[in-house]
């Protein structure tokens, strides 16, 4: 059985053709393996690759010899330490239940969201329950799931992270969701 990687490429270009030259760069380093590779909202193209961490930076700094990151690239970042749920929860291959509070994360870029994500896992505990990038407009958004005494400082910390990353976004904190809600996230 393969190995499981645990950092993770989010790349978004401004373009098709600016994804696709980035495809080509990130995808030529021996140990990286391109999970998505595809057009998403307003013409941008999103690719999830994972693989060590070092060669995702290569790939990065191969991507940035070719394109001008000012006019090529909307947002990116490798992210160490991605816990599986957050890889699941991509690619809705689990089925979260809502628990006691959810954290709603709404960002305009997917490395974003996947960024705070993997914060609130690591940091607090939280469950993904969703995590989707937008095919019809720019963005991504998260749910996450947990006890009220860790959603309510996560859904802070996450609007802090926005802030200091310069990110555009919006995070909601439901302490006691109601049945209307739950219901959206009721999977069983």
């Amino acid at each position: 059985m393969k190995s499981f990687d645990t950092s993770l490429l989010v790349f978004e270009a401004k373009s098709l053709p600016a994804g696709l030259v980035a495809h080509e760069e990130i995808a030529t380093f021996g140990d990286v393996r391109i999970l998505e590779a595809s057009v998403c909202g307003g013409g941008r193209f999103v690719i999830l690759a994972t693989g060590p961490s070092v060669a995702l930076e290569a790939g990065l700094k191969a991507v940035h010899a070719k394109l001008d990151p000012e006019t090529a690239i909307v947002d990116q970042e490798v992210l160490d330490d991605v816990d599986r749920s957050v890889f699941d929860a991509i690619h809705s291959l689990t089925q979260q239940r809502l628990e006691q509070s959810l954290v709603a994360v709404e960002t305009e870029t997917a490395s974003g969201a996947i960024a705070i994500a993997r914060h609130l896992v690591k940091h607090h505990s939280l469950k993904p329950i969703a995590i989707k990038i937008r095919r019809s407009s720019s963005g991504a958004h998260a749910y996450l799931t947990g006890s009220a005494e860790a959603c309510g400082p996560a859904a802070e910390e996450a609007r802090t992270l926005l802030r200091a990353a310069s990110r555009t976004g919006s995070v909601e904190w439901f302490e006691k969701p109601s049945q209307a809600l739950k219901s959206l996230f009721d999977f069983v």
